[in-house]
């Protein structure tokens, strides 16, 4: 072969190693930036997981402290529409009214006042509530604000017999909620004592059911002659009732009432501090 040849094959050799060299670049920078993407992809989920992990706990973990509580589950909602072009799913949405309605019931539940002067400490989740879901926010408040149930506080003193015929403290006003309220409501004791040397003992009591996650809004005296029981108005709520006795720690005995199984909620007890108190 003659130099020209082999100047030419040089020529081509070395235009084949460029497009090569280059096709090879361009191969792996376009997968490299693919792999990145991916990455940071799950970087972004990571992060967006953890983040989510680290509010859950704050909403789970740290209820006394209100505010701190209120900003997390405004930040989680922040987060998730912000990480979705302002748009919520319909999983988001749930999660958020779950942990919304977690709080006030928590709220309510630890509080030791009547739940009534409850509202204004739940003001952050009612406006959430009603911002996102407004049956949710609705049928929360009325339960919250107690338009569903009616008192009936006997006006005259009880006797021993009377105990066994005055009607539950608290009752339905609409018997359709008792399902969502045994499910908002699902330990629930109200507490009445015969006289004034028993209210330090009612308080007691009180204290020890929400200690032990019960709903325990008040205590009320009822003047009267009876001795000291646990009523409940459904059979399957005989273990709440032997678990009332437990923590009253004294001599109290059950009391099943019948015939008020649809104007009294699953879970709805009642304990009557009587003379001879625990």
């Amino acid at each position: 072969m003659n130099k020209d040849l082999w100047d030419k094959l040089g020529i081509v050799a070395t235009f084949v190693q460029i497009i090569v060299i280059g096709g090879f670049t361009a191969f792996v920078t376009y997968n490299t930036s693919v792999m990145n993407h991916k990455i940071e992809s799950f970087k972004t989920g990571m992060e967006e997981n953890t983040m989510i992990a680290k509010l859950v706990t704050d909403l789970t973990g740290d209820t006394v402290r209100n505010l701190k509580t209120d900003f997390a589950l405004l930040s989680l909602e922040r987060y998730l529409r912000s990480s979705k072009q302002g748009h919520l799913e319909d999983y988001d949405k749930k999660m958020l009214i779950g942990f919304a309605k977690s709080i006030i019931m928590d709220r309510i539940v630890n509080s030791k006042a009547d739940s009534s002067d409850n509202i204004k400490k739940i003001y952050i989740e009612k406006e959430f509530l009603n911002s996102i879901d407004t049956g949710a926010y609705n049928s929360m408040l009325a339960i919250v604000s107690g338009s569903e149930t009616k008192k009936n506080i006997p006006d005259s003193a009880v006797s021993e017999k009377g105990l066994m015929n005055t009607k539950p403290v608290v009752e339905l006003s609409n018997p359709e909620k008792s399902q969502a309220i045994s499910a908002l409501f699902s330990k629930t004791c109200y507490i009445q004592y015969s006289s004034d040397q028993n209210k330090q003992v009612a308080l007691e009591i009180q204290k020890s059911l929400k200690d032990a996650g019960w709903y325990a809004p008040g205590i009320q005296l009822v003047k009267g002659n009876y001795r000291s029981v646990v009523k409940y108005f459904h059979a399957e709520d005989q273990q709440l009732a032997d678990k009332v006795v437990a923590l009253a720690k004294g001599n109290v005995q059950t009391l099943a009432i019948k015939g008020y199984e649809a104007k009294v909620p699953v879970g709805q007890l009642e304990i009557w501090i009587g003379n001879g108190n625990p």
